[in-house]
């Protein structure tokens, strides 16, 4: 079990008062002082320079850090324990913008084939990273670069960034639009969070076009991307796995900008400190080879 004045310290830093600390934890204030005098006698260190700010010195940092780790260790411990049942357990997520790259089909004869019950989920990269810290993921796909140092990766795929307009609105008989045109058009790109934001946002700085005067919506998901597109008759930076049954049903249209090009890679990531078991490695193993 985690030392409970380990989790005093990492409340009272969240919370940066005495009292708030107590209420939270459901203990008294003198239990939070006497939690964190108790750290520094032990350890022979004084924690905060600032009693008020709660900076912390040199030491307090220290211990701050192997805290958390130890907290996350924990939580994946927990985590294990719970997957302990005669069916394994799997917990999986996606950000928006990946999810509708990925034939679903193709995941779930995975985990099929294995006979793991899997949980799936869709979340932003943000609260994919944390939960994957924490334990309460195993692993992820996702269209967003990541931390190395504490992530393994595999990428599954590389999907092109490309322009898409209604085929019945101002641009359907257009085949190419040029940096002018598209100065006046209505943008629509994906939420500011996602891969496919940052990704779009490169590939445009990388050919120095500035959308400067444009009306600019923001979608999270691919189904409002497409929604928007056709609502405004505006032009959606999306990625091309994401858009193709769209295209493919003639729902939308694909436009060119002259010497325009992105691209991304869609990677799976799992905790490289994370207690995975034989059932988890192997899936792993399995969705690496496709």
């Amino acid at each position: 079990m985690l030392d409970t004045r380990l989790i005093t310290f990492l409340t009272l830093l969240e919370e940066k008062n005495y009292t708030k600390t107590a209420n939270k934890l459901y203990i008294t204030q003198p239990a939070v002082t006497h939690h964190i005098k108790s750290l520094e006698k032990d350890n022979s260190i004084v924690l905060f320079k600032d009693n008020r700010t709660f900076e912390l010195t040199v030491e307090g940092s220290l211990l701050r850090d192997y805290a958390l780790a130890a907290k996350q260790q924990y939580s994946q411990f927990q985590n294990a324990l719970q997957r302990t049942s005669v069916l394994p357990k799997a917990n999986m997520a996606f950000t928006p913008m990946a999810s509708a790259c990925i034939e679903e089909n193709v995941i779930l004869n995975f985990f099929g084939k294995h006979k793991v019950h899997v949980n799936f989920y869709e979340m932003e990269y943000d609260r994919i990273a944390d939960a994957l810290l924490e334990g309460s993921l195993d692993f992820a796909i996702i269209d967003h670069s990541f931390d190395s140092a504490n992530f393994d990766s595999y990428t599954l795929k590389t999907t092109d960034l490309v322009l898409v307009c209604s085929p019945n609105g101002k641009y359907a008989e257009k085949d190419r639009i040029t940096r002018e045109q598209l100065n006046l058009a209505t943008i629509v790109l994906a939420d500011e969070k996602s891969g496919l934001y940052h990704c779009t946002k490169n590939a445009i700085a990388q050919k120095n076009i500035r959308l400067k005067n444009n009306v600019i919506i923001y979608a999270n998901t691919v189904r409002w991307l497409v929604k928007q597109i056709l609502a405004y008759d505006g032009i959606g930076f999306v990625f091309l796995d994401s858009v193709k049954p769209y295209l493919e049903r003639n729902e939308l249209k694909r436009i060119e900008l002259l010497n325009f090009q992105g691209s991304q890679n869609l990677y799976l990531i799992y905790n490289r400190r994370a207690f995975l078991d034989e059932h988890l490695t192997a899936i792993i193993e399995d969705i690496k080879k496709v």
